[in-house]
């Protein structure tokens, strides 16, 4: 008895016997797999990325929060020193900001790059409220707020803006290529 012969004429392919269709189908499964095997890690890669991107955001966030607390204690102590404001500093967003920095461990931290914002931000801060310690320390017994004291919280609050923008750059390599681009594009327009 002969081999019976198959033929694929809807796709215009050659008629062929039961054997060759079934190696035929044997490759087509085999490169199928590899494919869904590639597809399988490229999924597995960005939903990875993409939760390190929103670590990287939410550091970049909290960073950027403890510099707005920091520029709102350098305000109100020019108020002070202007007497345009009275009473004490509160350090409680500073402290707040302390604590969630203290908070990250290393291995939390997805990317090398945000360890030295991270740990100088928590050191530039803790450094921010012993120097407001001594301000309200000075305010409650009668002294006026001096140029001096005003110029060492400039410094801190300066010292984190730089890695505030280098965190910012941070971040923006883990967006999309597109985004990473329109963002670059966006700062040239800018300056």
């Amino acid at each position: 008895m002969e081999d019976p012969i198959y033929c694929l004429t809807v796709l215009g392919w050659p008629c062929a016997t039961a054997d060759i269709w079934s190696s035929s189908a044997a490759w087509a499964q085999a490169v199928l797999s590899a494919l869904a095997i590639y597809a399988a890690s490229r999924l597995a890669y960005r939903q990875a990325r993409a939760g390190d991107a929103k670590r990287v955001r939410s550091m970049q966030l909290l960073l950027e929060h403890t510099w707005h607390s920091q520029s709102l204690i350098l305000e109100d102590a020019k108020k002070r020193r202007d007497g345009t404001k009275t009473g004490l500093i509160s350090p409680a967003p500073l402290k707040a900001c302390i604590e969630a920095l203290d908070a990250i461990q290393i291995g939390q931290i997805p990317d090398y790059r945000l360890y030295s914002p991270i740990t100088f931000g928590r050191a530039n801060a803790r450094l921010a409220i012993d120097y407001l310690d001594r301000l309200n320390e000075a305010i409650a017994s009668g002294v006026t707020v001096t140029e001096m004291q005003i110029q060492a919280l400039e410094r801190l609050e300066g010292e984190l803006g730089r890695y505030r923008h280098d965190i910012r750059d941070i971040e923006l390599s883990y967006r999309p290529w597109l985004a990473q681009k329109y963002e670059l594009l966006r700062r040239r327009i800018r300056r």
